[in-house]
This record gives structure tokens, sequence and C-alpha cells, in this order.
């Protein structure tokens, strides 16, 4: 009965990252996140964005659809209510289509779409809140975001990125994490969508939400929003071979780990992970990296693990 439990425990999260997919009716039966408030019942509330990619294989929509039920198990665990945000939502903004003519064009693929169009999606939300990419899993805690409350949003609502820079002392702007009021998301908004020009760094065009953000936070507006970094990347989870045992303390204060997909083929060229690896496997490997997190630096989590097993078993 033990090692059914710790096998369930370890299967919760196997699959879960990225930032769309497909809005399945059975991935929105799970979910308690059904109303707008930045709370239900005292828990605050993590929104994502999921929405069918026509481009992609059914296996490939099967393994998203898996991907964002682990993303969901794993944020409900750690306290959170889910939202998954939708085209439904979208087209709920008032400026929905001149946001549409205006990102469409500039974008090379559907993916890159889609993830302009989950910040008109927050743009709707009465109070606005939290929206995470579905492979950002937050990290064992009993208290997942340290000292501060969830159930209000960071800087007084003023729009906040958790997660920074690629390399070096590049620019920030990383949208694994985020948050803001419904004001300051619209704000946003229309400040990501006047960077569709060159870079004016690195003279390459602006073609997706990432890009955006860093070619504003190279601007001359240096405090156009505010940076915070909480999220761990993955390639530095990774990089000693899956062992936290040097980063326990360094990542203690975190809230997530950012699995990307550049995270895969680091793992494969550096012979942590099995060569036949894919994009399908990162939320079995973030499941991994998540438990020794918890082995090696002391976080012991039974009620997390009870959850995760018993979102198993109600599934």
């Amino acid at each position: 009965m033990f090692a059914k439990t710790v096998v369930k425990s370890i299967l919760f999260l196997i699959f879960a990252l990225s930032c769309h997919a497909e809005e399945a009716a059975q991935g929105r039966t799970m979910l308690r996140g059904t109303n707008t408030k930045n709370n239900i019942g005292g828990r605050p509330v993590m929104h994502t964005f999921y929405v069918s990619i026509d481009t992609k294989s059914k296996e490939e929509q099967n393994a998203d659809r898996q991907l964002l039920s682990a993303w969901s198990s794993a944020w409900q665990a750690s306290g959170w209510d889910v939202r998954i945000l939708g085209m439904e939502d979208v087209v709920k903004h008032p400026n929905y289509e001149n946001l549409d003519k205006l990102i469409t064009p500039h974008v090379n693929n559907e993916y890159n779409k889609f993830c302009f169009f989950r910040w008109i999606a927050m743009g709707t939300l009465p109070q606005g809140g939290f929206m995470s990419d579905y492979d950002t899993f937050p990290l064992p805690s009993s208290k997942p975001f340290g000292d501060a409350n969830p159930n209000e949003l960071p800087n007084n609502g003023r729009f906040t990125v958790f997660d920074g820079q690629v390399r070096g002392d590049g620019p920030h702007g990383i949208p694994s994490l985020m948050s803001g009021s419904r004001r300051e998301w619209n704000r946003m908004i229309t400040s990501i969508t006047k960077q569709f020009k060159t870079d004016p760094e690195n003279t390459e065009l602006v073609t997706t939400d990432m890009l955006a953000l860093m070619a504003l936070d190279r601007s001359n507006e240096a405090d156009f929003y505010e940076y915070d970094q909480k999220i761990v990347n993955g390639l530095g989870a990774i990089g000693a071979g899956r062992d936290w045992g040097e980063k326990c303390e360094e990542y203690r204060g975190f809230y997530a780990v950012h699995f990307a997909h550049t995270t895969i083929r680091y793992g494969i060229k550096k012979g942590v992970f099995p060569p036949n690896t894919t994009a399908d496997d990162r939320a079995m490997l973030v499941s991994d990296l998540i438990r020794q997190w918890a082995k090696r630096c002391g976080v012991v989590e039974h009620q997390v693990m009870d959850s995760q097993s018993q979102a198993i078993e109600n599934q």
C-alpha cells in the first residue's frame, strides 16, 4: 500500500508545462477556480492560458492535456486554486478585435499569438491576478510565497515579473510568472504591442511576448514594471546533475521552477537526460527535480504529497 501511494505521488506531476495547448472539457471539470476573484474561500488563484494549436499532432495535443492536468494538481497541492483561461475570455476584451489585428501580422506562429492573447485574457478579469506558464511549477514549501501573502497582489497591484535574465546581465522579461491588477494588465498590453518593431539592441524582430518584455526593459522606461527574481531557471536546476545539495540555501526563497523547452536540450547535452528525451517528458523531469529539492534540502511535504496522491486517485 505504501509503495502504491509513493508511486502515485511521483506520478502526480508527470506531465505539465508550456504556454498553451488545448482547452479540454475534461481538464475544466477538475478545476475549482471558476470566478475572477483573487481568492476562493481563502485560497489564492493561479491563472494560466490553454488553447488548442491546430498544427500540433494528436499525440502532442494529448501530451499537452496531461501537462496541464499536472500543473493544476501541483498548484492546488501547494494551496492555490487554479483557473484556465481560453479564447472565450480573450474575446470579452472590449479592444479584442483591434488587438488581434495588431498582433497577428507580427507573430510567426499560433503559439506566439496565443502567448500575447493570454495578456488580453488577464485584462478582462475584474481584479487582475497571477498568470503562470504551465511549465512553471511551485517548489515544495509549507509557505509557497514565503512571508508574502499571495491573496494580495504584490507591489500594490503594480505589474510584476518574477522571472528575469536569460543570461548574464541581459534584460529582464521572462513571462513565466507575472502579476498585476486589471488596470496594470491592460497598461502592459498596450506597452508590449508597441514593441512590434526592430529590437533596439539586437536588431531582431519582436515576435514573442518575451522579446517584447525584454525590448521594453531595454527602453528608457527603466521602471515600467517591477522585477523580482523568484523563479528557478530549469537550466540552473539541472546544472549539477540534479544534485540540489549546494543550491538549497540559494533557492530556498524562490517560488517556482520554470522548465522551458531549452532545458531539455541542455540536459541531453550535459548527459543529465537520456538522448531520447523529448519535450513531452518535461513534466516527469520537473517532478523529479522537485522531489530532489524536497529530499536534499530537508523540505518535509507530507500534506503536499498526500494531496498529490489524492488528485491522482480522483482522476
